[in-house]
């Protein structure tokens, strides 16, 4: 972990605001100062134990400029981070604080930099409405999955395979869950996986296929060697006479059922 993911996790996690900073420093330093005075007072009050005193107190010094050094430095992360989600979502007040809270609790819990968070936030905030921890486990769910699959998740492909779907709130963790171990179970890439779905959202809805149904079929078409989005449109006639005869295609192929699907473990990360 960087650095600056590692100071960033460590401020949001001890000093919530740059607010009783003094109060923390103090706190943080005082056994060492008290534990430099004891022993101080053992080896008697001469001019040995002035020395050391006086040491001890260089270093506390010294100790505070560093520790507020660092903080500034982080402070200075989070003035980015809030100018970020301030520009991309327009929020102002309580809910721009609302939202850089959540880019917080986000930091607890995915090793990436703040940085990369601020957007994330800001762009799911803005494409789907998503706040508070709807927002923040899906705003993870992005960064984790990114993360563990070496690609960054373009948000404006997914959240247009959601929205194809109607797919909305609570609704999108499932669904970003379902994107990641369709992938994984495949090989076929997120964001590929994302436009297909979306692609084929107009024709397989008509014929009774879920948003977890197509990511499905798109996935196992793919991982065969064919072009999905060949053969679902030269399928579409031929399912749609199944659909005519009674028969739902969604049932009929394999690649679609919930057990032909990965059976790693969703991309959420637990709230901390």
């Amino acid at each position: 972990m960087s650095q600056g993911v590692e100071l960033a996790t460590a401020w949001v996690r001890l000093v919530p605001s740059v607010e009783g900073v003094t109060d923390s420093v103090t706190k943080a330093f005082a056994p060492g100062q008290k534990a430099a005075e004891d022993a101080g007072g053992r080896a008697g009050a001469g001019w040995s134990s002035k020395v050391k005193g006086a040491i001890g107190v260089a270093a506390i010094v010294a100790g505070v400029v560093t520790t507020f050094k660092k903080l500034y430095e982080v402070g200075a992360v989070f003035d980015d981070v809030t100018d970020t989600i301030r520009i991309g979502t327009g929020a102002q007040g309580e809910a721009l604080d609302g939202l850089v809270d959540v880019a917080k609790n986000v930091g607890r819990n995915v090793p990436v930099e703040f940085d990369k968070i601020g957007p994330v936030v800001a762009d799911l905030n803005t494409r789907l409405g998503l706040t508070g921890d709807t927002l923040q486990t899906v705003s993870a769910q992005y960064l984790e999955a990114g993360r563990i699959l070496g690609e960054d998740v373009d948000i404006k492909k997914t959240t247009a395979a959601f929205s194809a779907f109607r797919i909305e709130g609570e609704q999108v963790e499932s669904a970003m869950d379902t994107l990641f171990q369709v992938s994984q179970a495949t090989g076929v890439g997120i964001n590929e996986l994302a436009t297909n779905t979306a692609n084929a959202a107009p024709m397989v809805q008509n014929l009774g296929f879920t948003f977890e149904d197509t990511a499905a079929l798109i996935g196992t078409l793919d991982k065969a060697g064919l072009n999905a989005n060949k053969m679902l449109t030269t399928l579409g006639p031929g399912l749609v006479n199944m659909s005519k005869d009674g028969e739902q295609p969604a049932e009929v192929f394999p690649g679609s059922s919930p057990s032909s699907r990965s059976s790693s473990p969703p991309v959420t990360p637990p709230r901390r």
